[in-house]
């Protein structure tokens, strides 16, 4: 067990890298399907893969996006 936990312990201090979560509410300022974007009220750009429908979001709708980031 000592062993276990010595791993956490290393990939809680910067050994892994890690993913992080977060989440980004506001309206739909711009949509940029070619490049597969979307711009929000405060002026951050979110890329989505370019599966994403954002076809089916408009120009002032209020989403909440849930993203990843890594280190």
């Amino acid at each position: 067990m000592k062993r276990h936990g010595a791993f956490w312990v290393w990939a809680l201090i910067g050994g892994i890298a890690a993913a992080h979560a977060g989440q980004a509410t506001g309206l739909v300022k711009a949509i940029d399907a070619a490049a597969h974007t979307v711009t929000l009220n405060d002026d951050r750009v979110f890329t989505f893969d370019a599966t994403a429908k954002l076809s089916a979001l408009g120009i002032g709708y209020h989403i909440t996006i849930t993203y990843t980031t890594a280190d």
